[in-house]
């Protein structure tokens, strides 16, 4: 998502935005469809996926600013 995000903001070409697209979102969707049909509460797969999503973004962070 953060790819996504970025690359619409700049309109610049992000390979990322690519693999994002077609291969990490769809991954996402079938972890998580998976996930659900183990009876895997809603919280834990939220708080999963938010984590993720913050440490995506410090590395990123981190890789820009050096």
């Amino acid at each position: 998502m953060l790819h996504i995000g970025a690359a619409t903001l700049n309109t610049d070409y992000s390979p990322g935005m690519v693999t994002a697209l077609f291969i990490f979102i769809p991954l996402f969707i079938k972890a998580t469809l998976n996930a659900s049909e183990k009876m895997i509460p809603f919280i834990p797969i939220f708080l999963i996926t938010v984590a993720g999503v913050i440490l995506h973004f410090i590395l990123i962070a981190g890789v820009n600013l050096l």
